[in-house]
């Protein structure tokens, strides 16, 4: 099987609790070996360190163990927590680890082919269902809870995935047999994607005793692989899952390739000394089938990822088989490096072949070997004929020739059940064109997301970390990864155009969020505990009029956004083509639009309606096609016309000639009786004095309970502004060039009115409120008669604010021209508490920042905005901690009290009767476990069986041992390779 892609992993290993935190352990080279924890069991009770042949306990009280095993988020899978308790955690966390490697795979959002992908999953062991109630009292959910192939079957069903589905078991090699079946099916086309993956939770003594009876177990309670002083494994938690795809489909769909599997072979040992003996031929076996599966020859390999038990025979064997297969190569091997992961986490039985292929998927990835902890080969001088070495360092993976970087898993299974897969990096990738070279030196938006605000706060603290670790991650990278992912109700959203700036302003973040602070955080930042009800998310777009127009206005959006650039020249191609149009970009772009000359240009009605128009409907309908969909639209004088075309009631062309003609005919009315606007800080009570006795100022807008826009004559206004200061009012002279919604515009009415006439009005689409009435408005009558006087008449924003709220608006985004009109909103809505205001643009243009943050509030408010369009084209994933669940813990009571299961589901006390393990008695629950009394067992109407006149045991001495790849012999033969 070749050319198979690795485009996602997500993992749970001892000291990693996800993809980020293992690559670190891995290249620290940290071993995770502890003491037993008590939340598994009371270790004292089996440990007996002074005697390696107890029959009833265990010489070694060592493990590498993952924390928080009971914990999951039961409402996020969909499942009740009755049935969850009686769920094996392992397939527990192997639904996590799913979850993580689609969101890894940037998948979460993205449409895959859910028909024809398939889950393989290798398990082999379930110590859950040893501590659960016996048959006479165990819930209706432990059958399927307990079942091997549940695991898969879960998986699939929560993921809604159609393709095969299933677990096997081949002791330790079980995920690697998993993989080789997936193989299978990806070659035959019966599955498009797989899942690939296997777990294992060291959950009560007894496979440690088990093991430790046959000597596998190390008394010094260190993973030595191919080290002198090996004396056998750690026994270790894992879990681990991959997402395969043929590789030309993943790199048609830009997706990061972590490593490409070239070809697997497997084999068994058949005849052996023991059912649990490796023989060397028949590993030989599993790795010459896999690189004539790959077609490459064995000695092009620069890293074998052995099986790695630490015992003698297994060592031996394993080595004998590597050593010969290069031995045997007609060319010289290149030089390679052999290691295991086991020498850091342990063996983790069913689950170790995940462990060892991530490990090397990861290496691949980084180009980077990692390390072993200090070791010494027994064998140097066949090492070293073979060009093989330990790593003791982190190293860059240094390579040459022509052939890309290879390397080989193997996994071994006691039963002699062999596995070796051959991968290869990545083929890579061509160079970006410049312009997506440039993209990362522009602001992007960053939307992180966790089930709960400490989770939250906690995740950025991980985020911090793989920033430290990785600090050449491209921030396009980052941006393309977070986006991707399924947003859970705690989000906060970072707008940084820098990695130094991402750093500060998450750091800033995360320390507002341990404050418990939410809401505006700071320049770029937002958060939430939880997003807005869905009631709470209806959008008004709110349009500005004439004066929020600028020189240059909305430059970085028009340059970076294709959308807004199109949406815009197409109104500029609409207006140069009316009779007696002009281009608009130049009067916004121009090289003199920023000089005295350009601005009074774009100040005139003629140009800046258009103008306005133009921009508005561009931003607000590239804002459409992200999320932001209006359920309410409306505007301030002028901009009622932007906002009837983005509710329905015109189109693009109908409103682009419609502003050039109306703006040409108020601007011919300034030849006839000219005017001017003032704004003053005043409730209408307090005005009123001072207008009277003045014929010429009349009020032109509403804007809210306490400003009013007058207009009038320039003799008259410059009296109004005379006596509102004398009174103490605030007054503000205004940039235009008319004293529009007065009786000044009068002698332009009619022909405005005809020029409607033919104008195509249709019934709204959604709620459009008109500033003229200040009200609903659907009847396309109703709407020519109100725009017919529309110039003439005052403005009631105030009241078409209160239309918009009353119509269900509670957000309300003003689309371009800063945010000078959500100072009224917040101002005339009668309950501000439950407003949100969002501005789309600043004044001046901010290389896109504000409205990258607009954008990412309404993310965090609840808005399904969609954040992958805003991603650079070409952006890679970035490798960075999941997305935390509110995981809870979910035991059940007899687990979390460690009540011994009774007689007729025999424990570790049945079994170990009259051995220290008699004395087996419940360990203290670990912190969020409450001890709960285990379930009495239910009425049995037959009499109990009567006692069978066997013994529990038979007298004689115990039976030798088999010899196993774990087993320390002091036999001379068995030490020898």
């Amino acid at each position: 099987m070749r050319d198979i892609a690795i485009v996602g992993m997500g993992c749970r290993f001892p000291g990693a609790a996800n993809l980020s935190e293992y690559w670190r352990i891995l290249r620290r080279g940290e071993r995770q070996f502890r003491a037993v924890p008590p939340e598994r069991w009371d270790h004292s009770l089996v440990h007996t360190p002074q005697d390696r042949r107890a029959r009833a306990g265990t010489y070694t009280d060592r493990l590498a163990t993952i924390d928080g095993v009971d914990q999951f988020d039961a409402r996020h899978y969909r499942m009740s927590p009755r049935r969850v308790q009686s769920m094996d955690p392992q397939h527990r966390l192997l639904l996590d680890a799913s979850r993580e490697a689609l969101q890894d795979a940037g998948w979460e959002r993205r449409p895959f082919d859910r028909e024809s992908t398939g889950v393989f999953f290798g398990l082999n062991i379930n110590e859950y269902l040893e501590l659960v109630p016996d048959v006479l009292t165990m819930p209706s959910a432990t059958l399927p809870g307990a079942l091997l192939n549940m695991a898969a079957a879960n998986v699939s069903q929560y993921f809604d995935l159609h393709g095969p589905s299933f677990a096997v078991d081949a002791a330790c090699s079980a995920t690697l047999v998993a993989l080789h079946q997936a193989l299978g099916h990806l070659a035959s086309g019966e599955c498009r994607v797989a899942l690939v993956g296997g777990a294992y939770l060291a959950l009560e003594p007894r496979t440690l005793l088990s093991f430790s009876k046959v000597g596998a177990i190390s008394a010094g309670g260190v993973c030595r692989p191919f080290d002198k002083d090996a004396d056998g494994f750690v026994l270790g938690d894992g879990a681990g899952v991959v997402v395969l795809r043929p590789l030309a489909d993943a790199l048609a769909d830009g997706d990061r390739v972590y490593a490409v599997i070239q070809g697997i072979g497997s084999s068994n040992d058949g005849t052996a000394e023991g059912p649990m003996t490796p023989r060397s031929g028949g590993q030989l076996t599993a790795l010459r089938r896999a690189y004539a599966d790959a077609g490459c020859p064995p000695g092009s390999v620069g890293f074998f990822e052995a099986h790695g038990t630490a015992t003698v025979v297994g060592d031996a064997a394993e080595l004998d088989a590597i050593t010969e297969l290069r031995r045997s190569e007609p060319a010289e091997p290149t030089e390679a490096y052999l290691s295991s992961v086991k020498s850091l986490i342990g063996h983790s039985l069913g689950a170790s072949g995940a462990a060892s292929l991530i490990k090397t998927a990861l290496m691949l990835h980084h180009r980077t070997v990692v390390p072993m902890p200090p070791t010494q080969s027994p064998r140097p001088d066949d090492l070293a004929a073979a060009k093989l070495r330990i790593p003791l360092a982190a190293v860059p993976w240094e390579h040459t020739g022509t052939d890309p970087r290879r390397a080989g898993v193997s996994n071994f299974g006691f039963g002699g059940t062999n596995v070796h897969v051959v991968l290869e990096e990545a083929p890579r990738s061509e160079p970006a064109d410049p312009p997506e070279a440039a993209a990362d030196d522009q602001p992007q938006l960053f939307v992180f997301s966790a089930a709960t605000l400490d989770r939250l706060e906690s995740h950025l603290v991980r985020f911090l970390e793989t920033l430290q670790d990785t600090p050449d991650l491209p921030l396009s990278a980052i941006a393309r990864t977070l986006a991707g992912r399924k947003l859970l109700p705690a989000r906060l959203s970072v707008v940084a155009g820098s990695p130094a700036e991402l750093r500060s302003r998450v750091q800033q973040a995360r320390s507002a969020l341990a404050l418990g602070r939410v809401g505006a955080l700071g320049e770029g930042l937002y958060a939430a505990a939880a997003t807005l009800p869905e009631a709470d998310r209806a959008i008004a777009l709110v349009f500005p009029g004439q004066g929020s127009q600028r020189p240059g206005m909305a430059r970085d959006l028009y340059g970076r956004f294709l959308a807004v650039r199109a949406g815009v020249d197409y109104w500029n191609a609409l207006a140069t083509a009316e009779p007696g149009g002009f281009a608009l970009l130049d009067a916004v772009y121009g090289p003199d639009s920023d000089s005295p000359e350009g601005r009074r240009r774009l100040t005139g009605t003629d140009v800046c309606q258009p103008v306005l128009g133009a921009f508005g409907v561009a931003l607000a309908r590239f804002a459409a096609g992200l999320g932001v969909t209006p359920a309410v639209s409306f505007g301030h004088s002028v901009g009622e016309f932007p906002a009837a075309v983005l509710a329905g009631a015109l189109d693009d062309a109908e409103c682009a000639g419609l502003l050039l003609s109306r703006g040409a005919t108020m601007r011919g009315a300034e030849s006839v009786r000219s005017g001017g606007m003032v704004a003053v800080r005043a409730t209408a009570a307090e005005a009123e004095p001072l207008v009277e006795g003045l014929d010429e100022v009349w009020v032109a807008c509403w804007n809210h309970p306490r400003q009013l826009v007058f207009s009038g004559t320039a003799q008259a206004l410059a009296e109004l502004t005379a006596r509102c200061e004398r009174a103490g009012l605030t007054v503000t002279v205004l940039q235009v060039s008319n004293g529009f919604h007065s009786p000044l515009l009068d002698p332009v009415l009619a022909e405005l009115t005809g020029d409607l006439a033919d104008r195509r009005i249709t019934a709204p689409e959604s709620v459009f409120v008109s500033s003229v009435s200040g009200a609903v408005e659907d009847d396309p009558a109703a709407l020519r008669e109100l725009w017919g006087r529309h110039a003439g008449s005052p403005v009631r924003f105030a009241d078409s604010v209160g239309a918009a709220f009353a119509a269900g608006a509670r957000v309300f985004v003003q689309v371009c021209g800063g945010a000078g009109l959500l100072g009224a909103v917040r101002r005339c809505v009668p309950e501000p508490e439950r407003v949100h205001c969002v501005a789309f643009t600043d004044e001046e243009p901010d290389e896109a920042r504000t409205f990258l943050a607009a954008l990412g509030q309404l993310t965090v408010l609840g808005v399904d905005i969609d954040l992958p369009a805003l991603v650079p084209a070409g952006a890679t994933l970035a490798t960075l901690p999941p997305s935390p669940l509110a995981a809870e813990s979910h035991w059940h009571p007899r687990v979390a009290s460690r009540v011994p299961a009774p007689p007729s589901a025999p424990g570790l006390a049945a079994v170990e009767r009259g051995g220290p393990a008699a004395a087996y008695r419940p360990a203290q629950p670990s912190a969020g476990r409450p001890a709960e009394p285990a379930p009495a067992p239910a009425p049995h109407r037959r009499p109990p069986p009567a006692p069978s006149p066997c013994p529990p045991r038979c007298p004689g001495p115990p039976p030798r041992p088999p010899r196993c790849p774990y087993a320390q012999s002091s036999s001379p033969r068995d030490r020898t390779p």
